[in-house]
């Protein structure tokens, strides 16, 4: 029976945590252009904090009213990686680009019943393609060091290397705002375990492409050490 470890794995921890908060996602309010009707002052109104005035107003003379342009902007902290917006593009620059990644081909199951043993090679393979150098040299070792042994056949035994591969992993500092943007989400989920550095290591160890989906996961499930299936 073929099973989605990924979805098994996110389901039973979102089930021993209670369920994940409902809280939503930060919303970024864009700029808007208000049309603004009042009776004519006696003088220039003074310009707020929160609208800028960017227009010559023309009196109409038969209505006895000035209509007037104002632009209302709201600002949003942490533009751009708040809520995994422009992840793809920021920087490595900690020295996680920087690994030897072992092969997968040599990984090798003790019996014929070792069942999940395919999907752990696919995972390999993906740890190989989609995390960064660093972070696939410690997971993909990982998994050699189990080959030919009952461990391979653990049904989580690329999430427990994935774990131990995030450990070697330095911290990017594009990672602070989209995980505090997570952090806030999973605050309301009942027994979380996800953590600041957890977070920020599992966006750091994945290559630019994956850490928008990364970033799902981990918000989605409140978790971080099985949101490495499906890389690419």
């Amino acid at each position: 029976m073929q099973i989605d470890r990924s979805r098994f794995l996110m389901l039973t921890a979102s089930i021993a945590a209670g369920g994940c908060s409902s809280n939503p996602a930060p919303v970024v309010v864009p700029e808007q252009t208000v049309v603004v009707i009042a009776p004519q002052p006696t003088a220039p109104p003074a310009p707020t904090a929160s609208a800028v005035v960017a227009a010559d107003p023309a009196p109409d003379i038969q209505s006895g009213r000035v209509e007037t342009i104002a632009r209302v902007t709201d600002e949003e902290p942490d533009e751009g990686l708040q809520g995994g917006q422009g992840l793809a593009a920021a920087p490595a620059t900690c020295g996680n680009t920087t690994g030897r990644v072992g092969s997968c081909a040599g990984l090798r199951a003790p019996g014929p019943s070792c069942e999940s043993f395919q999907d752990t090679q696919q995972t390999c393979t993906e740890f190989a393609s989609g995390m960064q150098p660093r972070a696939a040299e410690k997971a993909i070792a990982c998994l050699n060091a189990r080959s030919g042994r009952a461990a391979i056949c653990q049904f989580n035994v690329t999430q427990v290397c994935a774990a131990e591969a995030l450990k070697s992993v330095c911290i990017e500092p594009f990672t602070d705002a989209p995980c505090r943007a997570a952090m806030s989400n999973c605050s309301g989920m009942r027994g979380s375990k996800l953590t600041m550095q957890q977070c920020q290591r599992a966006l750091s160890s994945v290559k630019p492409r994956n850490r928008a989906a990364v970033l799902s996961c981990i918000s989605e499930g409140c978790a971080a050490d099985y949101c490495f299936y499906n890389l690419h």
